[in-house]
């Protein structure tokens, strides 16, 4: 079956799947209109997506969300009912009726004014559970003082919340079958001023325990200005590759396809750190590493699928031991960290391991990387990344910047390219079909046009940090289009990707579970 066969039949079941869910969400909203909206001789003011009502701002009637969050600051004189979002009621809200959330949660500042009830059910009791399709979920935070004791997820640069243990479940060519629980880093209540954090498993193809504990400590306001202390012990397998392709998405792709897309190295030490937060989306950090790298090669051949197939080696590194000082500037206002819409997201870092810190090794490396998520309307936005990467002296492999597929060069084969100087371009167009069909059985998909370029190359290592940029050309720097299909929450797309520097095997076809960037 060639690819557009292959593309062919899954936008077919992606159609229908989408068709019976649409219908399926029109019964909801139906039912729940008729329970939970209690006066209909108001207006009803139908929103989609997230939606935000503004401070200052009066709304004289109901409000009814359909397949976003809502936030409210302003004044609505009627009832508020969301449909599979949360609702972030600020201090500065007033609602004259009910409140009602439908498989999401409503999250109340202290100082705002509710009149009538509010109620968080499951739209599972609106409809035959033969007709249900379960949605993914979404929650984020806000800055304010919640009334309820329990953050879910991260919100600005602090990691807030009480997250239970989590299962950890992979398996690559290196590790084989990894199986161990982490128990993240979080911020806890307010009397709280300490957080331990880490992990333990065992990878059996490698017959070797991996663990990570950590413990931070933080001083003054724990949410604005939080000013924090922390080390870290750790005995692990690591990889830098976590940006270009989740474990789960990795672990599908060996156990399925005997396709391999993470390197691997031992990674054995310490760190210490301290940070500041300047405000809640703006974090200084400085830390100390001092770690023992190890090469690690391929220890299972094992898939599921397509057994005459062999994984790459994997990647030999720079054994030996690394001491560095680090330090970064980073800057996160996103909405959402898994499927933002809105927002920046901006990190710029130094490290530096040299002779006078001991260790094996002498180089700086400098890396900087901004993303915009831009809103153009209710239905489309336009997603943008940036990423420069620079170095002086001899750069470890461990270290080195790689591109091509995945999350970086999308119409290129995997770390394609590599060196000690990197610039990456990523431009995402996403759109609603709703922009342009009042009503379209594909309502809750998104399509997407892409657009990046970059390269990774290699400069002499005298060169300073900013030398070795203005050598490149346009011919030099490589340049890829493409489409993709994705739901709305972004925890799935199908794309197709083209590179423009050659014709033959000049496209990638790629199944995501997550969002690139």
């Amino acid at each position: 079956m060639n690819y557009r066969v292959t593309i062919i039949v899954l936008l077919l079941i992606t159609i229908s799947f989408s068709q019976k869910r649409h219908e399926n969400i029109s019964k909801i909203e139906k039912e729940a209109k008729e329970k939970y909206i209690t006066n209909s001789s108001l207006q009803n003011h139908y929103y989609e997506g997230l939606t935000t009502i503004n401070d200052g701002q009066l709304i004289s009637g109901n409000i009814i969300v359909r397949e976003g969050d809502l936030t409210i600051s302003g004044t609505i004189e009627g009832d508020v009912l969301v449909l599979f979002g949360d609702i972030r009621i600020k201090s500065t809200a007033k609602i004259t009726g009910n409140v009602t959330c439908l498989d999401g949660s409503i999250f109340q500042a202290e100082k705002s004014f509710v009149a009538g009830n509010q109620i968080e059910t499951s739209a599972k009791n609106l409809i035959k559970k033969e007709e249900w399709k379960m949605r993914p979920k979404n929650q984020n935070m806000d800055d304010e003082n919640w009334l309820v004791n329990d953050y879910y997820g991260e919100y600005s640069t602090l990691p807030l919340g009480f997250w239970k243990k989590q299962f950890l479940f992979r398996f690559n060519p290196v590790q084989g079958w990894f199986i161990g629980m982490s128990v993240p880093e979080n911020v806890q209540p307010l009397d709280k001023y300490f957080d331990i954090y880490g992990f333990l498993g065992y990878g059996f193809a490698e017959s070797r325990w991996g663990y990570s504990i950590g413990i931070n400590r933080w001083l003054f306001d724990p949410y604005r200005y939080r000013f924090e202390i922390g080390a870290k012990g750790y005995d692990y397998t690591a990889t830098n590759d976590g940006w270009i392709i989740a474990p789960i998405e990795n672990t599908l792709t060996s156990v399925f396809l005997h396709e391999n897309y993470q390197d691997y190295y031992g990674l054995k030490g310490f760190e210490v750190h301290a940070s500041q937060n300047l405000s809640i989306f703006f974090k200084a950090k400085l830390a100390f590493f001092n770690d023992d790298y190890t090469s690690l090669k391929n220890n299972t051949n094992w898939a599921l699928l397509y057994p005459n197939r062999s994984y790459f080696p994997n990647i030999e590194i720079n054994s030996g031991n690394m001491r560095s000082i680090y330090g970064e500037l980073y800057y996160d206002s996103r909405n959402n960290k898994k499927n933002p819409d809105s927002g920046w997201y901006s990190k710029i870092s130094m490290e530096v391991s040299n002779p006078d810190i001991g260790g094996d090794f002498y180089y700086n490396q400098y890396k900087m990387e901004f993303r915009r998520y831009q809103r153009l309307g209710k239905l489309e936005r336009l997603d943008m990344r940036f990423m420069v990467g620079s170095s002086e002296h001899d750069l470890p492999i461990q270290k080195y910047y790689y591109l091509g597929g995945f999350s970086s060069l999308r119409g290129f084969s995997y770390k394609e390219f590599s060196g000690n100087r990197v610039l990456l371009a990523n431009l995402e167009y996403n759109v609603s079909p709703r922009l342009m069909f009042s009503d379209l059985f594909m309502g809750a998909m998104r399509f997407i046009i892409l657009f990046d370029f970059g390269r990774a190359w290699f400069t002499p290592t005298e060169d300073k940090w900013y030398e070795g940029f203005s050598s490149m050309t346009a011919s030099d720097i490589k340049f890829n289009y493409g489409i993709a299909l994705t739901n709305q929450d972004g925890s799935f797309r199908l794309g197709i990707s083209k590179r423009t520097d050659r014709s033959s095997d000049a496209v990638k076809i790629v199944f995501r579970l997550r969002k690139p960037f």
